[in-house]
């Protein structure tokens, strides 16, 4: 199957990017269960496979086991897991702004990057003992 099935896709909460809100995200971490943007989609790439597995949403064969993560899981339930203990301060808030090309602002980047680690590498704001 070439993608997720379109009405998964079509969900509210799975039209922004998981990650920094950005619309349409057109990638997907298939064992997050979650959809990014293209600009978090290399954040969660650097971060490794044994966090995170991205896949195109447009480009790439999907397997059903995929198909069934982003299905029970998808942005909200991920978001609300994930971001269980978020203080307001360390919430990103900001508009992902391209610097020329498809390359972010390197300030922007930086701050994408802390975010997305401290969600899915340190586990930092997900509620202690429930499990993923």
């Amino acid at each position: 199957m070439l993608g997720p099935p379109r009405e998964i896709l079509q969900l509210p909460h799975n039209r922004r990017c998981a990650d920094c809100a950005a619309r349409e995200p057109r990638w997907a971490s298939v064992n997050l269960g979650i959809f990014i943007c293209e600009v978090c989609s290399g954040i969660h790439r650097n971060l490794g496979t044994h966090i995170t597995q991205v896949r195109s949403v447009t480009l790439d064969e999907w397997k059903p086991p995929w198909v069934d993560t982003v299905r029970q899981v998808g942005n909200a339930r991920a978001k609300a897991y994930y971001e269980h203990d978020v203080p307001e301060a360390e919430r990103f808030g900001g508009d992902v702004e391209l610097a020329g090309g498809d390359r972010i602002n390197p300030d922007m980047a930086r701050v994408l990057e802390r975010w997305i680690r401290a969600k899915y590498e340190l586990r930092r704001y997900a509620p202690q003992g429930v499990p993923e």
